[in-house]
């Protein structure tokens, strides 16, 4: 199916039996998710975080070596724990509530971790782009549009090279799959079996660069970060938060995009307003009715449509895969949904799962 995937697990799978000889920190990762909240703002305190995991260990550990594998933890993105930004408590790490992916939707004059902005100004920052991530992802798996979060290796965190290679956030779109009556997207085995015998894809990937609001000092690298983070993929695009009320700004980025063929697109949201709004974790939890209200707020403008490729560069994937995980996981979930011919969004914790989706 994809070379790339093969011999790689299903992101977030678990296995189905303990092995008799499980480290702690093995036990830790399978017992964790139980028990920590997915909500940064109800983090469990180191002290009671040792009392739960006890409960459920069968060997006695000092509280000395728990709160060691804690913080270790919290350092591997893969790993189920995260501990509070600026503060004390853990809570489970998911790519709704991680600030790891998110800190790259602020730009540095907007206050990020990176610069020297105050907390105050970080934290508000922070929440502002997982929830509009986590607003932008359902919208789009709304409108069969699936997205896979980019949670990017704690390596990479601070350095420049994430902001090259890595997005924010990929779209999965599929051209063969039909909706059926639960909302489940099937993908029709003739036409997949076509598509393969014209040499043609049967979905198309569009890498996502994400910012909370165009700022003219930063808005030509940015645009060409989204360009070098996109080269693997269908479709690159530069989508930001607030709206561009600026003529001259949406101007510089129309030009850049009929050049590059990057597309960009501004949701049109008050920023401010943003700060009222419910936790990102909150957001893919939301019913139906309470989210649809929520997007009210968008005024979606497309300022430039891109020029799409036909073809998925190969070598520059395969590279990515080698270098990141997360490309990886990426194939992987997507061979999944060709293997079993049906289109399952990508797990991850903390999303609503009985959302569905409005058309293929």
């Amino acid at each position: 199916m994809l070379e790339c995937a093969k011999g790689s697990p299903p992101p977030n799978s678990t296995a189905s039996f303990r092995p008799p000889n499980m480290n702690l920190r093995d036990k830790l990762r399978e017992i964790l998710p139980d028990i920590l909240p997915e909500n940064p703002t109800d983090s469990v305190k180191g002290t009671k975080l040792i009392e739960l995991v006890r409960v459920r260990l069968k060997k006695d550990y000092s509280d000395a070596t728990l709160r060691y594998h804690f913080s270790i933890m919290c350092c591997d993105p893969s790993a189920p724990i995260a501990k509070v930004n600026q503060g004390q408590g853990y809570y489970l790490r998911s790519p709704m509530n991680s600030p790891q992916g998110a800190q790259n939707l602020i730009s540095f004059t907007q206050g990020t971790l990176l610069g020297t902005a105050d907390a105050e100004v970080q934290n508000i920052q922070l929440s502002r782009a997982m929830k509009f991530r986590a607003l932008y992802a359902r919208m789009n798996e709304t409108a069969a549009r699936f997205p896979f979060i980019f949670d990017q290796d704690a390596a990479l965190r601070d350095s420049a090279e994430a902001l090259w290679r890595v997005p924010n956030l990929a779209l999965v779109e599929w051209s063969v799959g039909e909706v059926t009556d639960d909302g489940a997207i099937r993908l029709d085995p003739e036409k997949l079996k076509l598509k393969q015998a014209l040499g043609l894809s049967p979905f198309v990937i569009t890498s996502v660069k994400m910012r909370l609001d165009a700022d003219l000092k930063t808005l030509r690298s940015e645009f060409f970060q989204g360009l070098s983070q996109s080269g693997w993929a269908h479709r690159g695009e530069l989508v930001f938060a607030g709206k561009i009320e600026d003529e001259g700004t949406a101007d510089i980025l129309r030009a850049l995009s009929n050049r590059y063929g990057i597309a960009v697109t501004s949701y049109g949201i008050n920023l401010d307003q943003m700060d009222e709004w419910q936790s990102a974790v909150e957001i893919q939890r939301m019913g139906e009715c309470e989210f649809e209200s929520l997007t009210l707020a968008t005024h979606i403008q497309r300022i430039a449509p891109g020029a799409p490729s036909p073809h998925l560069d190969w070598a520059a994937l395969e590279e990515a895969c080698q270098e990141h995980s997360d490309f990886s996981n990426l194939l992987g979930w997507i061979n999944d949904c060709l293997t079993s011919k049906t289109v399952n969004p990508h797990q991850y914790q903390g999303r609503n799962t009985s959302q569905k989706v409005s058309g293929s």
